[in-house]
């Protein structure tokens, strides 16, 4: 039986606060899409690959480090609810994620920068 789409992205969260995003790659599809709102639209799981190597390096230079707040889901969907926090202060954010066979296939993240 497949995992709910709430529980892989409670997984995802749990790497995720571990600051090396690289290990997120297990839990895309191959032919994903992921889109940033600071660095675009990634699709496919190479560009999606090259995207969390550049966000890894990046995070660890500036000390910013994620944490989410709230996940929920059904079998195919799920949201998440999160902050990241560094030495400039706060931002907030969510993702909406779309789940297929297990994997996500559609990420799509907004954040709010704290003015």
């Amino acid at each position: 039986m497949p995992r709910l789409a709430e529980d892989l992205i409670r997984e995802y969260w749990r790497v995720c606060e571990q600051g090396d995003f690289n290990k997120l790659m297990v839990f895309f599809a191959e032919d994903a899409v992921l889109v940033d709102p600071a660095y675009g639209t990634f699709e496919g799981h190479g560009a999606i690959a090259g995207f969390m190597a550049q966000m890894t390096e990046l995070m660890q230079k500036s000390g910013i480090s994620f944490g989410v707040t709230e996940v929920a889901g059904d079998e195919g969907t799920a949201w998440a609810r999160w902050a990241s926090s560094g030495p400039e202060g706060e931002d907030i954010g969510a993702s909406l994620f779309r789940i297929r066979d297990g994997l996500i296939v559609y990420e799509h993240d907004y954040t709010q920068a704290n003015e």
